[in-house]
C-alpha cells in the first residue's frame, strides 16, 4: 500500500476557538472539506476533552469530562497542540473541559 504525505493546509480564514468551560459546547459543523484538525490548549491548568463525529440529526452526543475508563472523547492537555483525523463528509463537534480557564484553537485543514 502506498501512502502519500501532504504537509498540513489549513481551510483558508477556517481558524477559530471555543473558550473553556465546565459544561459541554453545542455541537457545531466543520468544514466538509477538513480531514484533519491541529487543535491547540491555552490552558495553563485545564484539559479539554474533544469529540467528533459524522453528522447524524439523530445524533446528539456531546463532549463529557469522563468518569470511568474507558474514556471516550479525545483528551487535549493543557499547553499542546495537537492534529487528529476526523471524519470525511459533514461532521459536527463538541468540547468540554475540565475548568474555565484558557481556549481551544481549533484549525480545520487537509493533509498529515
Amino acid at each position: 500500500m502506498t501512502q502519500y504525505l501532504k504537509p498540513f493546509e489549513p481551510v483558508a480564514h477556517g481558524g477559530f476557538y471555543v473558550a473553556n468551560a465546565t459544561s459541554a459546547s453545542t455541537l457545531a459543523d466543520l468544514p466538509e472539506s477538513a480531514d484533519v484538525v491541529a487543535l491547540y490548549n491555552t490552558s495553563d491548568t485545564a484539559i479539554v476533552f474533544w469529540h467528533c463525529h459524522p453528522y447524524s440529526a439523530d445524533n446528539t452526543t456531546q463532549a463529557t469530562v469522563p468518569t470511568t475508563s474507558p474514556v471516550g472523547d479525545m483528551p487535549i492537555p493543557p499547553g499542546m497542540l495537537v492534529r487528529l483525523s476526523v471524519p470525511k463528509g459533514r461532521k459536527q463537534f463538541s468540547v468540554i473541559s475540565s475548568a474555565a480557564d484558557g481556549n481551544l484553537y481549533i484549525m480545520p485543514g487537509v493533509g498529515n
